[in-house]
């Protein structure tokens, strides 16, 4: 999976919740390793859950995983969860993945520039809680607040891991997290991506 986007996930009256972004059916070989680079989940209306079972042979990089549920569930015993490293997940629960190089945070709001577009590309910035007492600014005056929200440098842009042949056109310091890299062009989607306004259309929708 190399940078896919999911912005809004089903829903019914069997599932009301958005169920998982990625399914990862049995636990055993079948199919190989499983490699999950620069995908982009996104809140609200998206999914609840990343991972619907542990993989030892997942692995995954620098992706944005803006999930309000799980990570990853338990794995069976004895068994190692897969190899996470490089993410953002802004869930409750990270589950048995470890991240050495990670970013867990809590919600985060204005993660990326709106865009009427299907692009999802990093803000600058984003608004978080920040733990602990801190002084903050209301006009000339400056007072301590606790847990204040505060507007922080966005923690997705050059934060992750150089995979050849994957993102070697990346911009600034590192590649950033997610399926959209700041600096370079957008993504398209369907049948008639990256085509001339003029090709790729069927007769029957000419006229």
């Amino acid at each position: 999976m190399f940078r896919n986007v999911t912005g809004t996930s089903r829903r019914g009256h069997r599932n009301a919740t958005g169920g998982n972004m990625i399914k990862m059916g049995d636990r055993d070989f079948s199919g190989g390793r499983r490699f999950i680079f620069h995908n982009t989940a996104v809140q609200p209306n998206g999914v609840l859950n990343i991972f619907s079972a542990a993989s030892p042979h997942a692995v995954t990089r620098n992706n944005i995983f803006d999930a309000p549920g799980r990570l990853v569930p338990p794995s069976l015993p004895g068994e190692a969860p897969g190899d996470f490293d490089y993410d953002l997940f802004t869930g409750m629960d990270k589950g048995e993945a470890t991240e050495p190089h990670g970013i867990m945070q809590g919600r985060m709001q204005s993660l990326f520039i709106v865009s009427y577009a299907l692009e999802f590309y990093p803000a600058s910035t984003t608004m978080r809680v920040v733990g602990g007492k801190r002084p903050v600014k209301f006009g000339e005056n400056e007072r301590i607040v606790t847990d204040p929200v505060l507007q922080v440098p966005n923690p997705v842009i050059d934060a992750g891991a150089v995979l050849p042949g994957f993102n070697d056109d990346f911009t600034g310091q590192a590649p950033d997290l997610g399926a959209f890299e700041i600096g370079r062009p957008p993504l398209q989607f369907g049948r008639r991506a990256y085509l001339p306004p003029d090709e790729g259309w069927a007769p029957w929708e000419r006229y």
